[in-house]
């Protein structure tokens, strides 16, 4: 993400401006490369993680005895619960905030990931 955002930032990672359809300036192989570059991190982060933290975390628990078989009922409601509560954060604020400034929108993005 921090990629993503240093991209929209740095003025030599990106491209400028079209003024017109025809005054379009491609961008450069390094820049191209720098975006897919951090698009496969991305990828690769989010990947790795979503998969594994339901598995972690269910670990956790005894799963023979009723306690813990109560503990993984109540993790499993908190962790939808909450995935669905920072979905519909993200889908409004965040996007209300790239819609303002790009640069904003992907910052916040990447303090919250690096949290």
């Amino acid at each position: 993400m921090v990629i993503l955002t240093l991209t929209i930032w740095m003025p030599q990672l990106h491209p400028p401006s079209c003024t017109s359809p025809q005054q379009c300036i491609p961008p450069t192989s390094t820049q191209l490369g720098i975006l897919i570059l951090g698009l496969y991190w991305l990828v690769v982060g989010t990947g790795g993680i979503g998969p594994c933290t339901i598995l972690f975390a269910i670990n956790q628990f005894d799963t023979t005895s009723p306690a813990g078989r109560k503990g993984v009922n109540n993790f499993f409601n908190w962790y939808y619960t909450s995935q669905t509560m920072v979905q519909l954060i993200s889908l409004t604020a965040i996007v209300y905030l790239q819609n303002k400034n790009w640069i904003s929108g992907f910052g916040t993005l990447s303090v919250l990931m690096i949290c």
